[in-house]
């Protein structure tokens, strides 16, 4: 291994899920890229991350996570890492 790779390792790769759960997954992911946070929040309920009887600091707090770490995938041209850190 070079010095300058990031190596990473998902034990968790190999789960098999269905079809529909995949699909839903991906407009939750396609709402978080386009930063559609009402579409968003629907999909996280649909997908039960959250019961929706949560504080509201808390699915704020679960939305703004998910946009953190999505942020690099809507960027448009290259995503600079260096100069970003994922914060909220």
């Amino acid at each position: 291994m070079k010095n300058d790779q990031v190596q990473i390792l998902d034990f968790w790769a190999n789960r098999e899920y269905s079809d529909e759960f995949i699909k839903k997954y991906r407009e939750a992911v396609d709402a978080g890229i386009r930063k559609n946070r009402e579409k968003l929040l629907e999909m996280i309920k649909v997908l039960r991350f959250i019961i929706g009887d949560e504080h509201e600091d808390c699915i704020r707090g679960h939305i703004n996570s998910i946009l953190a770490v999505e942020e690099p995938f809507s960027a448009l041209g290259i995503y600079d890492f260096g100069s970003r850190s994922i914060t909220l």
